[in-house]
């Protein structure tokens, strides 16, 4: 169990935009919050674009520790010498790169959530795994690991006014069958394989959201070009309104870690069509008929399923209940904590504590080479 004694805990994010992994550590830096830790959380400066979704998303109780310019080794000591932290948590390879010549920083951890990249990742104390499967591609790392499955994020119920603006804002007619997608625009999430497979074979009263944004948006939306039936909804900070609207939700992925999105989709009720990626085949064994899979990648097969599904719920539109017990978001949370005291020990009982001297000068290789004034501006 975890100690009572509350921890300095600093969060660090670089990537662009609202991801799957932003929104995890926005919701676990909220719960730590309300668990009595100090919580601070790394991010580029507030600008308009990708960084806005982050910062409104973030609970009032955690403190914005702005990294300026590049996310690198100075601007990374800054930030740990202005926190100065029990535990750095990390939520993508920037965080780990900036960390990797810190030698006298704090116990520092990762959450994998896509690929474990050795380079990036080898130097942390600790690794967060969020599926059984990822344990076996950390051969050779030599911190310490555990398995800590992603959780169901703390979303509000939602009326069915809020579900109806939902339909009403896509104009859908009353026996309109909602499609929906809920991700970043990237290669490997599926949605051109999606858009292709809709546009091949779901029928007039189908309509398809598409709700993120990404790199691949303008492709996509060229991909889906001449058919009103496909709406490209952007970010939504709202997001449990629009599955409360979706009458299906689908995950094309190409891989698939976990899948966040689906474990939310999931509590909505929404009957789910997922290609069998490691995530999903975790978060849908035992789903029986209310959810299907297919292979990744394939059109053709996502495409059957798609029109059969799309088929029955024009028949019989129905939320469906889905045992979601593993995935308790108090349980997970202990258990993270509990890894994190696990890997402060381990790093304090290695070397001596740094003095508050020590933590004001950030000594890395490159800052030992370069003159006093260029390095104080980080």
């Amino acid at each position: 169990m975890a100690s009572s004694q509350p921890l300095r805990i600093l969060h660090v994010a670089f990537a662009n935009g609202l991801t799957g992994s932003t929104r995890y550590m926005c919701d676990l830096a909220a719960r730590q919050v309300r668990q009595g830790h100090t919580v601070g959380v790394a991010l580029r400066p507030r600008r308009t674009g990708e960084e806005t979704e982050t910062y409104e998303m973030l609970t009032k109780g955690a403190t914005i520790v702005p990294v300026l310019g590049s996310p690198g080794a100075f601007g990374m000591a800054r930030a740990i010498a202005r926190f100065r932290p029990d535990v750095i948590h990390t939520h993508d390879g920037r965080g780990p790169r900036a960390l990797k010549y810190l030698f006298w920083r704090p116990a520092a951890v990762g959450t994998l959530h896509l690929d474990y990249k050795p380079r990036a990742m080898g130097s942390l104390d600790g690794i967060i795994c969020i599926a059984p499967w990822q344990r076996g591609s950390l051969e050779g790392y030599r911190g310490q690991a555990t398995t800590v499955l992603n959780w169901l994020a703390e979303l509000e119920p939602v009326s069915a006014e809020r579900r109806e603006a939902v339909r009403a804002s896509l104009g859908l007619k009353p026996d309109a069958v909602l499609v929906g997608f809920v991700g970043r625009l990237h290669a490997v999430k599926g949605a051109d394989v999606l858009i292709e497979a809709f546009r091949e074979t779901a029928p007039a009263n189908a309509h398809l959201a598409i709700v993120g944004d990404g790199a691949e948006r303008a492709a996509l939306e060229a991909l889906a070009q001449g058919d009103p039936r496909i709406t490209f909804a952007g970010v939504q900070l709202d997001v449990q309104d629009w599955y409360a609207a979706f009458d299906l939700f689908v995950s094309p992925s190409r891989e698939e870690p976990f899948g966040l999105v689906t474990l939310e989709a999931m509590a909505a009720g929404c009957p789910v069509l997922a290609t069998a990626t490691e995530g999903s085949m975790i978060l849908l064994d035992g789903a029986g008929d209310r959810a299907s899979l297919v292979p990744p990648g394939d059109a053709t097969a996502l495409g059957a399923a798609l029109k059969a599904m799309i088929g029955t719920l024009s028949a019989n539109p129905h939320r469906v209940v889905y045992d979601l017990s593993r995935f308790s978001g108090d349980d997970a949370v202990a258990r993270i904590e509990d890894f994190y005291r696990r890997v402060i020990d381990i790093r304090r009982s290695r070397r001596p504590s740094p003095s508050p001297e020590s933590r004001r000068a950030p000594m890395t290789r490159e800052a030992a080479a370069l003159p006093r004034k260029k390095a104080s501006h980080g």
